[in-house]
């Protein structure tokens, strides 16, 4: 039984042992025997008052007022943490990308500084929300160089010496060479700024020279 039916109970009671003992004051003649009366009712009244207070006390009691709750509070609950969950996802999923975007460009950035180094297109994964990583960690970076052919000699690539050159084979199979060796020392140039910087490993940076 809930608090509020057992106070409705109580008030009704009493309402009815008021009603009949004023009645039966009106039977009783004016004599010395009304007040003994009066006293009985009282006590009567005073244990029908005290029975439900020891019930409350010594029972264990639902103290919900139904009409205190309103009607589909509990689902409406649900539905609101369920929309703050989704909401704090999206959000959380919006700010890793705008992160991954910056470090695209920052490391874009980075790599131009290298000589030779014309345009470049860089492609950064991060790793999985999982509870042994950290939320934005970078998983693996992907980097596309394309040469510039009019700065292959900067930075002491193929810089011309005082020595006269002997040639051996040909032309077209000394530059082939040159191209490549040039292109494997921007690879290990590109791979070893990202690494040092972003605290990465080397197997985490790939860099493709075109």
């Amino acid at each position: 039984m809930r608090l509020i039916d057992t106070l409705r109970n109580l008030v009704q009671n009493i309402a009815i042992i008021i009603i009949i003992t004023t009645f039966l004051e009106m039977l009783l003649p004016n004599t010395q025997m009304r007040r003994y009366v009066r006293l009985v009712l009282g006590l009567f009244v005073i244990a029908m008052i005290l029975n439900p207070i020891t019930s409350i006390l010594s029972s264990e009691m639902d103290f919900e007022v139904g009409s205190w709750v309103p009607p589909g509070t509990e689902s409406d609950l649900e539905t609101i943490l369920t929309d703050g969950s989704n909401m704090s996802r999206m959000s959380q999923e919006a700010a890793l990308e705008e992160y991954r975007l910056r470090l695209e460009q920052q490391i874009a950035a980075l790599v131009k500084l290298v000589p030779s180094a014309g345009s470049v297109d860089v492609e950064v994964a991060l790793q999985e929300n999982r509870e042994d990583s950290l939320p934005g960690a970078v998983k693996k970076v992907e980097i596309t160089i394309t040469t510039d052919e009019d700065s292959e000699n900067a930075d002491g690539f193929g810089e011309e010496t005082g020595v006269e050159s002997v040639e051996i084979g040909s032309e077209e199979g000394k530059e082939d060479t040159g191209r490549h060796e040039n292109k494997k020392q921007i690879q290990q140039r590109v791979v070893s700024i990202i690494t040092d910087f972003f605290s990465l490993d080397s197997r985490q940076v790939e860099v493709e020279v075109i």
